[in-house]
C-alpha cells in the first residue's frame, strides 16, 4: 500500500511541476510511468469493487466514460483526418482550368494524389507553388486559389496569409483541416 502512495504522491509531483513552471505535462511524458499508473489503477479498481456498492457505480462510471471518449475520439467529426483527397481535386481541377495554386500543405501527399511529379517537390510545378520553395512569396501573391493547412506549421513565413490579407479572396469550400481560398476577380 505504502508502495502506491509513492507512486501516487510522484505523479502529482510532476504534474504540480508543470503547472506552476508553466510546462505542459503531456500524456506522452508519462509512458515510462505506464506501468505503475496501470499497476495503481488497478489496485484502486479492486479495492473499490470489494468495499461496497458505490464503488462498483464509480468502477462502471470510469469504464463507461473511458468508453464514450474513445468512440467519440473515434467517430466525431472534429477528430477527423486532413481531407487530402479532396483538397488535391478541388487544386486539380483548379490547374486543368489553368490557374495557378499555392499549396501551402504537405508536399508529400500532394504528390501521391497526383498534383505534383516528383521532379516538382522541392520548387513546384509552373502552376503548383509550393510553400518550401525559394519564390513562395511571390508565388502565393500571383496564385488564383491558396490551399491552408495547418498554417502555423506550413505558411511559417505567412506568404500565403500575406495574400489573402492584401488582396480579395473568398473562401470556397470548407475541408476537414484545410482553408481554401480563391481570388476574387
Amino acid at each position: 500500500m505504502v508502495f502506491y502512495v509513492i507512486a501516487a504522491s510522484a505523479f502529482v509531483i510532476v504534474l504540480l511541476a508543470g503547472y506552476f513552471h508553466r510546462v505542459r505535462v503531456l500524456p506522452r511524458y508519462l509512458t515510462p510511468a505506464l506501468p505503475l499508473i496501470l499497476c495503481l489503477g488497478s489496485y484502486m479498481a479492486v479495492v473499490l469493487w470489494r468495499n461496497a456498492m458505490a464503488g462498483r457505480v464509480v468502477i462502471i462510471l470510469l469504464l463507461s466514460g473511458a468508453l464514450f471518449s474513445s468512440v467519440e475520439t473515434r467517430f466525431a467529426a472534429r477528430h477527423g483526418k486532413e481531407n487530402y483527397r479532396r483538397a488535391v481535386a478541388i487544386a486539380k481541377a483548379a490547374v486543368g482550368e489553368g490557374k495557378h495554386v499555392y499549396w501551402a500543405a504537405d508536399k508529400w501527399t500532394a504528390m501521391y494524389y497526383g498534383l505534383i511529379g516528383l521532379e516538382h517537390r522541392d520548387l513546384g510545378s509552373p502552376q503548383v507553388g509550393l510553400y518550401i520553395s525559394p519564390d513562395a512569396s511571390e508565388r502565393a501573391a500571383h496564385a488564383d486559389i491558396i490551399f491552408l493547412s495547418r498554417p502555423d506549421v506550413t505558411d511559417g513565413f505567412r506568404y500565403g496569409r500575406d495574400a489573402i490579407q492584401r488582396g480579395k479572396w473568398e473562401p470556397i469550400e470548407n475541408i476537414q483541416s484545410f482553408e481554401i481560398w480563391k481570388k476574387v476577380e
